[in-house]
């Protein structure tokens, strides 16, 4: 009854004037519609054609037996992303706390460039552990009911205040860690050396490579819960 292409091309350009993508896209972060909706999408008509389009797209498509194409009108974006966000999380973990993975992660790592970001931690660059936590960490929410009689400014401050919390926690810890992949790449290497000496490779005061080692020592330390008496004890990894 109706030529395909011309309807494929009313159904895209409804989605294309109501921005219904993005407006979803800030919906899903509990943003305001109205700023990415654009002179058609803060009309009421136009935001349901879009959202009625993208419905009529996913089932012309499954029609047409182009499933990929329905998935991809779906959650496909959202899918690679929180993929991207799980590369990220192992990148900042094996940074933090190596450990021997598996070889095709390790090759997905290198494919997707991972390898760069984490040679950048690797190297005590805190922006980039600070860009990658935000990439990848959940979206924090606040306990506290927001000020309705706020403006704009001062409820989107409020807004990524959680955030910014969580943020200053993770930079605290990997502060702390900075120094832990080194140290344990000289135990690696030493079976026995003083104390004085392997301050020496470290380049710093006895005292001071003291107290990184005690922290090395604390942040290898997993707690486990016994079976039997429910008693709590550490072991050493």
């Amino acid at each position: 009854m109706w030529n395909v292409h011309s309807v494929l091309n009313v159904l895209h350009s409804l989605v294309d004037k109501s921005n219904i993508n993005k407006q979803l896209e800030v919906y899903n972060n509990q943003g305001n519609q109205d700023q990415v909706a654009g002179d058609f999408g803060r009309h009421s008509l136009y935001k349901m054609l879009g959202y009625f389009s993208l419905v009529s797209l996913l089932r012309l498509h499954a029609l047409l037996g182009d499933f990929y194409q329905s998935i991809k009108n779906y959650q496909n974006d959202q899918i690679n992303k929180q993929t991207d966000q799980m590369y990220v999380l192992l990148s900042l973990y094996l940074t933090l706390h190596f450990q021997r993975i598996d070889e095709s992660l390790h090759t997905t790592l290198r494919e997707k460039n991972y390898s760069e970001k984490m040679n950048k931690m690797q190297r005590g660059e805190l922006p980039e552990f600070e860009a990658c936590f935000t990439f990848s960490c959940p979206k924090f929410l606040s306990p506290v009911p927001p000020a309705y009689d706020m403006t704009d400014l001062e409820g989107d401050a409020l807004h990524k205040e959680p955030l910014r919390l969580q943020l200053k926690v993770f930079m605290d810890e990997v502060q702390q860690q900075l120094m832990l992949p080194t140290i344990r790449s000289y135990l690696k290497l030493y079976t026995t050396m003083p104390l004085d000496k392997m301050a020496g490779f470290m380049e710093m005061p006895a005292e001071e490579f003291r107290n990184h080692l005690l922290a090395f020592k604390h942040k290898i330390k997993n707690v486990v819960l016994t079976k039997f008496n429910h008693s709590v004890t550490s072991k050493m990894q």
